[in-house]
């Protein structure tokens, strides 16, 4: 693939947004192996996060390293602050496939873009906004995954590459599942918090 192709690839695909009241960030590209590094190295340290939280000098150091890896994703230290003030974030994934066929289809399988969907977000939210401020009231984090089908990922003539259509419908339910690990964490894995804010928040 030639390296205009490649170019023409990315412009096409859907990219990870951030959305709050009245705010929408879409996050940049980052090379896939530079990307895939980071979605592993995040869900380990998010897996061993009650090992790590106590100790001052890995917390302030996970803060920073979530604050660059934000920054390099295109959100600034501005774009945090206003961030921190909303009530509720989310954090939209397209799940898409590569368009490699001279029919332009797209095949969506688990290999496509999998280091967007299992980095935790929320985790990096977090500890970016605490880098800034310490002692701030993070939002409520929550993520959609869009299914991006083929008409929505083929451009036409009055689109911008990439651009997908908003979701307009509002969601009718909601499903949450608390399955926090066996012992001792599992006392310190309690997100009633976030099931309350979401009861809340999401009231019609």
């Amino acid at each position: 693939m030639s390296d205009a192709s490649v170019k023409n690839t990315k412009e096409k695909t859907p990219r990870v947004e951030v959305r709050a009241d009245g705010l929408t960030l879409t996050l940049k590209a980052l090379e896939r192996p530079q990307m895939q590094y980071e979605a592993v190295r995040w869900s380990k340290q998010a897996a061993h996060r009650y090992q790590w939280a106590a100790r001052d000098a890995d917390k302030l150091h996970s803060r920073k390293a979530a604050l660059d890896l934000l920054n390099s994703l295109g959100i600034s230290e501005e774009e945090l602050r206003k961030l921190a003030k909303k009530d509720i974030i989310q954090v939209c994934i397209p799940w898409h496939a590569t368009d490699e066929s001279e029919e332009h289809e797209f095949k969506r399988a688990e290999s496509d873009n999998w280091e967007e969907r299992i980095m935790p977000w929320e985790m990096l939210l977090l500890q970016a906004i605490r880098a800034l401020d310490a002692s701030a009231d993070v939002p409520c984090v929550v993520r959609q995954l869009r299914m991006i089908e083929n008409d929505e990922q083929k451009p036409t003539a009055s689109e911008a590459p990439g651009k997908v259509a908003r979701d307009t419908a509002m969601p009718q339910a909601m499903l949450i599942i608390n399955s926090p690990e066996r012992g001792h964490e599992a006392q310190l894995a309690s997100f009633c918090h976030e099931r309350d804010v979401l009861t809340r928040l999401l009231k019609p």
